[in-house]
């Protein structure tokens, strides 16, 4: 009884879909959004149900793409919605994309200590793929103080110092704020 009832089943399955040669067969799937098609989750012959939120197909306007960016805590600060980052990838070599900051997050993630930050990056080429990891460098108003060599600077009790040099030709100590602008150079005020 149970497998007449299941070929039952198949034959009103069968009937439904391919029984009737009055019953369309094909459906047009059309995007409200013009780009190339770059993953697809469905194939042909496979049932559609109304269960979770995964999209069918992804598409893409490779001429105009997204970058996210984590900015650590303590860069955030200069960041700001409309100014434009510099980009670069280690596969492009001599290459680098201008980036528009669109988006930033309303709080720093606490696993990474990192900001997201949303970039809007033209592609006219096609250059950039999607997932390709890049670097962003950005500038930021310092205020005043001086840029020195990151070797002139040590840390003792967990603050900042360098040596000062004074008229008679000695040095003295003094204690700093510092902040890294690279590997090479801090960029130091007096406390």
């Amino acid at each position: 009884e149970r497998a007449q009832a299941e070929a039952l089943r198949a034959q009103a399955r069968v009937q439904l879909y391919a029984g009737d040669p009055a019953k369309q067969q094909s459906l047009s799937l059309r995007s409200t959004l013009a780009g190339v098609v770059v993953d697809r989750r469905i194939n042909p012959g496979q049932e559609l149900r109304a269960i979770g939120d995964e999209p069918l197909f992804v598409i893409t306007q490779p001429q105009h793409l997204w970058a996210w960016v984590d900015v650590p805590e303590n860069e955030q600060a200069g960041l700001r919605t409309g100014q434009h980052l510099e980009l670069r990838v280690a596969s492009l070599p001599g290459l680098s994309f201008n980036g528009q900051v669109r988006a930033l997050a309303d709080f720093i993630n606490p696993e990474t200590r990192t900001l997201r930050v949303r970039l809007d990056v033209p592609n006219p080429n096609k250059i950039l793929k999607a997932d390709m990891l890049a670097s962003v460098r950005f500038s930021r108003p310092l205020g005043e103080g001086y840029t020195v060599p990151a070797s002139a600077i040590f840390l003792e009790s967990g603050q900042h110092w360098c040596f000062v040099q004074q008229n008679d030709g000695s040095f003295k100590p003094r204690q700093v704020l510092a902040q890294a602008i690279d590997a090479d150079r801090v960029w130091v005020r007096q406390e």
